[in-house]
């Protein structure tokens, strides 16, 4: 085993070769860690530095790769940082993509129109490529462009251009050009976990991590839940009754999902973020931006849970 004072280049490895297996049986990774560890330290014992070892070994998902093949058990999609990574990006450019089309030919600017008008969205909101011009449908894809251009970075500097993008994202969101800003959060957050999940330890989350990950998921998924037995309460559903049920009842059964980790559970909480952005490009009340903002958070959890929190095919015995 390690020296009480182990070289942190050979901890490093250890904790790499642990993520790339992190799918594997607890009990199968730890025979494996153990395996890699003994030999280095055999090897720093008869005089060999960590770092010739190290290179003699290869790099940690060689190593992965190898175990993986004696075991019998194959490569799992989506190893490695960029695979993931680049899974993000283009979810975020899809999502910048799908809000440059909303802002410029959906989201409504009512400036200088007169008030008798007010009560009428059709004849008193004007929509804003009418308003300042195509030159805005170019501007508002802007941002989709530029998270186009870190799928050309070199593999070395995309992390930190991710994280350039990231908090270029973020400004774009308190900055609010044309009033336009939330509707960018969905992109925000994906881009920040395209940031922070292909370099996390391992892919998969710790016990935790995914605890508390988990009781938040469940948490989004009870309000809408809350919300309708409040409206059926205080009888303020009326004939949308039925559709509020059956609104609460898929909530209440997605979040039943995500407490046994399902995998269907987050597709599900996935579709949910999606169809909210859908809903809120055409309702144009006053609740469209907290709409706009829920169905982000909720889409992103999805991704999230996917990726990290390692769901389940099933219900297991």
């Amino acid at each position: 085993m390690f020296s009480t004072k182990p070289d942190v280049t050979a901890k490093r490895y250890v904790r790499q070769l642990s993520g790339y297996l992190a799918d594997l049986p607890e009990a199968q990774r730890r025979v494996i860690l153990q395996d890699i560890s003994e030999h280095i330290e055999e090897s720093r014992l008869s005089g060999r530095t960590e770092s010739e070892v190290i290179s003699a070994l290869g790099e940690p998902r060689e190593v992965a790769k190898a175990s993986r093949s004696e075991l019998g058990v194959p490569e799992p999609r989506g190893t490695g940082p960029w695979p993931v990574g680049n899974t993000l990006i283009g979810v975020a450019i899809a999502l910048a993509t799908f809000t440059a089309a909303i802002v410029s030919f959906f989201l409504r600017n009512a400036e200088g129109q007169h008030p008798d008008y007010t009560s009428s969205t059709e004849r008193s909101l004007t929509a804003l490529v009418e308003l300042y011009g195509p030159g805005i449908a170019v501007l508002t894809l802007v941002p989709a462009a530029l998270l186009a251009v870190l799928l050309l970075v070199p593999l070395r500097m995309r992390r930190w251009a991710t994280l350039i993008c990231a908090v270029a994202a973020s400004a774009l969101v308190v900055s609010d050009p044309i009033d336009a800003g939330l509707f960018y959060v969905p992109m925000a957050i994906v881009i920040w976990l395209a940031t922070m999940l292909p370099f996390a330890k391992s892919l998969q989350a710790g016990r935790r991590e995914s605890l508390v990950l988990r009781i938040i998921g469940v948490l989004i998924m009870l309000l809408p839940v809350v919300l309708v037995a409040s409206g059926v309460e205080r009888g303020n559903i009326g004939v949308f009754m039925l559709p509020a049920l059956i609104w609460a009842v898929a909530c209440l059964a997605i979040a039943v999902g995500i407490i046994l980790n399902l995998r269907i559970s987050y597709w599900a909480v996935l579709a949910y973020g999606v169809l909210a952005l859908i809903v809120a490009v055409f309702d144009s009340g006053m609740l469209v931006g907290a709409i706009w903002l829920f169905g982000g958070i909720v889409l992103s959890f999805g991704i999230y849970g996917l990726l990290r929190l390692r769901p389940r095919a099933g219900i297991t015995r």
